[in-house]
């Protein structure tokens, strides 16, 4: 079995001219094949498998990457909601922005950036 490495990087901040941007990297290692992988983060199904009980996911540029943490919520309310997709490279690269949880409401309103990249691991 291959195993995968998918490096993450969360921009925490607004893009502004000249300035540098607080990023946090984290890498990961993953028991399982990059196709694996990527379908569990670029299909609904998939970030329904491991994330939140409820997703819409439309792997495209300004597709969709909604995930519903409490579907009983009001909308607006019920998790990481109205998120698009920034950019797809087939089993390399998916980023897509991303909003703090309903209970932080300032913070809610600035959007990160999430960009996870594939790669597979050396054996």
């Amino acid at each position: 079995m291959r195993r995968l490495f998918v490096f993450i990087v969360f921009s925490m901040s607004v893009i502004t001219a000249n300035a540098i941007e607080p990023a946090i990297e984290l890498s990961v290692v993953v028991k399982a094949p990059v196709a694996q992988v990527w379908k569990a983060w670029t299909t609904s199904e998939g970030i329904v498998s491991f994330f939140a009980p409820e997703a819409r996911v439309e792997a495209r540029p300004d597709g969709a990457f909604t995930i519903i943490i409490d579907p009983y919520a009001a909308p607006g309310l019920q998790g990481a909601d109205d998120m698009k997709v920034l950019a797809v490279e087939h089993e390399q690269l998916l980023s897509f922005t991303w909003n703090a949880p309903p209970g932080l409401p300032q913070a809610r309103q600035q959007r990160t950036v999430v960009v996870l990249r594939f790669a597979p691991e050396a054996d």
